[in-house]
C-alpha cells in the first residue's frame, strides 16, 4: 500500500487531466472508480538502465 496521501482535490485535477478516463485503458471511467497508488515513484532503481521498474 502506498504511503503517500492524495488529496480529494489533487485526485479530482488527475481525472479531469486524463479526460475522466483509465491512464491504463484510455477507457471512460467515474470519479469514484478511480484509483491512484501513487504519483511519485516510491522506489528510484540504483540502475539508470532499469526504466521500467518506476
Amino acid at each position: 500500500m502506498s504511503k503517500q496521501k492524495i488529496s480529494f482535490h489533487l485526485k479530482k485535477a488527475i481525472w479531469y487531466a486524463y479526460d475522466r478516463k483509465s491512464g491504463y485503458e484510455g477507457i471512460p471511467i467515474s470519479f469514484n472508480e478511480m484509483e491512484i497508488d501513487h504519483i511519485t515513484p516510491e522506489r528510484i532503481p540504483l540502475n539508470p538502465r532499469e526504466p521500467n521498474e518506476f
